[in-house]
């Protein structure tokens, strides 16, 4: 499914919803999301799963090709860890009611 797609059926499911305003909820989502994760917070969804902006350490890494050595500074990764209520979904169980 793509970002329209998705759009699409979000304001499909509720026709007080436009499509316009489905797309705009959904920029402010993503860009709170986003902003959240780059100050290394996290975003916790019930029933979803939870973001966050993880510290991945600095480390020496080899170029395959020359075998240089170089080195790689501490980031910040985006990460994301699926609740329980999402994997029992996406594994075909039961919806929780």
């Amino acid at each position: 499914m793509k970002y329209t797609d998705l759009i699409r059926a979000v304001a499909k499911a509720d026709p007080a919803l436009s499509q316009e305003k489905v797309k705009a909820a959904a920029r402010g989502f993503f860009e709170a999301l986003a902003a959240e994760m780059a100050r290394g917070g996290k975003v916790q969804v019930p029933g979803f799963g939870g973001f966050e902006g993880r510290v991945r350490p600095a480390r020496t890494a080899r170029n395959p090709g020359t075998g240089a050595t170089m080195d790689i500074p501490e980031r910040l990764e985006p990460a994301f860890r699926a609740s329980s209520v999402l994997k029992t979904r996406v594994r075909g169980g039961p919806a929780p009611e």
